[in-house]
């Protein structure tokens, strides 16, 4: 339970890393 708990986590903390790379982007752009 605890293991896919963090994992979880660690899946959204990439999620949100990859929405701030893609809003960088857009800015570029």
């Amino acid at each position: 339970s605890l293991w896919s708990k963090s994992g979880v986590h660690h899946i959204n903390k990439i999620k949100t890393q990859s929405e701030e790379i893609l809003l960088c982007l857009l800015e570029i752009d």
